[in-house]
């Protein structure tokens, strides 16, 4: 079993989830087991642990077990998340163009609208708490990127009824009686509420700008096959970008800013190449292809703070790893992201240097090595969408407000509630720069 006991200073700068698979894999290997109150987990680490579920995964593991407390609060029998083998992969291919990286392109002006018109609020002098500054800007964004319809006054609830499921049915790390609360079933209501507008707001409105989308895709499936998901399976995978992106794409926004604030050579770079791009002709060229600083300091940032450092499934069958039986049933937990911090993979590991994915290094690109979007046949479908997402999300930013740390003398410390975030990171505005509206401006 894994000793509790982890360095200090590592848990300082990777928090304690990240610190404690790369302490078990330092101190045990590539395979080890751990308890947590009366549940034991054998926990698969490193590069080969990545490479041998990536080969091996559709076959050896299972997600229904771990998710089923999730689904049962959420009323259904099955979510793309919680499935398994052939049927998670069809549910993968209904979904896949909704959440692509091109499903953003016709929206991207609007996207960065949304982050210019928040930042241009700002006063100069005003200080902001960078953890509440992101996820009303991502939840909007992800209303008008992925569902083609605003999130209005529902944010609230969404962001309640999301996190709470999380926190109590996946992550388990508050009390399950946190969702018999008042306020959370009023969430969870009005979140619902939401998904069967959006719904109405497709079948009564087929097409427009942006479409077709992840709800026609849904819906264009259920007309095939009625009994591809029940009406309340289709509200939550409506609800899904919310769910699973909203946290996990606004954090690392924060922490990304933290990585630019923190090194000004980059910053100056970024916020350059930011300038150049808006004042191009906005059929040139993609935000990934033309940001490539910003690119650069997001996979960085991924790779040092990963929100989603580990996969949980269940053994499907019987399997040998590195020289170990593991048999079927056993509470699995795939530790991906141990390799971003092994020197053999990424040299000066706790270095924040973007020129890691730049030719030649080109580090992110040893398989196995790189991923904070998880591996094998639960990779995030939303990968790239969260990306693009993140990309455009900063460039918006850089464009429209500086910011400085408050204190300029700021360190990083890292809580979990229950997703790694920055504790008590905080900005001041030292002045608004240019308006970002619905397309570029010179």
């Amino acid at each position: 079993m894994l000793s509790p006991r982890l360095d200090r200073e590592t848990v300082r700068r990777v928090g304690f989830i990240s610190a404690f698979f790369l302490e078990g894999y330092r101190t045990l290997g590539p395979i080890f087991r751990f308890r947590r109150g009366p549940q034991e987990f054998t926990v698969l680490a490193g590069r080969a642990a990545n490479l041998f579920v990536t080969r091996e995964g559709k076959r050896i593991i299972r997600a229904d077990d771990y998710r089923r407390d999730q689904n049962l609060e959420f009323g259904v029998d099955q979510t793309l998340v919680s499935l398994s083998g052939e049927e998670h992969l069809r549910h993968r291919r209904i979904q896949k163009r909704g959440y692509s990286r091109t499903a953003l392109d016709a929206r991207s002006g609007a996207l960065m609208a949304i982050v210019g018109a928040a930042a241009a609020r700002w006063a100069t002098g005003q200080r902001l708490h960078v953890r509440d500054v992101f996820p009303p800007i991502i939840a909007e964004q992800l209303g008008v990127g992925v569902l083609n319809y605003p999130l209005g006054d529902y944010f609230d609830d969404v962001t309640l009824f999301a996190r709470t499921v999380v926190a109590e049915t996946v992550a388990k790390t508050r009390p399950r009686s946190v969702i018999d609360t008042p306020e959370y079933e009023r969430a969870k209501t009005r979140s619902l509420e939401l998904a069967d507008k959006v719904i109405a707001a497709h079948r009564d409105e087929p097409g427009g700008p942006g479409r077709p989308d992840l709800v026609d895709d849904l819906l264009d499936a259920l007309a095939a096959d009625p009994t591809l998901m029940t009406p309340q399976e289709l509200r939550i995978a409506v609800l899904g970008g919310y769910i699973g992106g909203l946290d996990t794409v606004a954090y690392t926004c924060t922490f990304m800013l933290y990585c630019l604030l923190t090194h000004p050579e980059t910053l100056a770079r970024a916020t350059a190449e930011v300038d150049r791009f808006f004042a191009a002709d906005p059929a040139d060229t993609t935000p990934v292809s033309a940001l490539r600083t910003l690119h650069h300091t997001a996979l960085e940032t991924l790779r040092l703070y990963p929100l989603s450092g580990a996969i949980q499934a269940t053994a499907a069958v019987p399997f040998e790893f590195s020289g170990y039986h593991v048999p079927a049933g056993a509470d699995l937990i795939v530790a991906t992201t141990v390799p971003h911090f092994l020197p053999e993979h990424f040299p000066d590991p706790f270095t924040f240097d973007i020129e890691r994915y730049a030719p030649p290094r080109n580090e992110h690109h040893v398989e196995g090595a790189f991923a904070p979007f998880g591996i094998g046949p639960h990779l995030c479908l939303g990968a790239g969408m969260a990306e693009t997402l993140i990309i455009l999300t900063m460039a918006a930013l850089l464009r429209t407000v500086r910011l400085e740390l408050d204190p300029p003398d700021y360190e990083l410390e890292i809580e979990m509630i229950p997703v790694p975030v920055p504790k008590n990171f905080r900005v001041v505005v030292s002045g608004q720069r240019h308006a970002v509206s619905g397309g570029r401006q010179p």
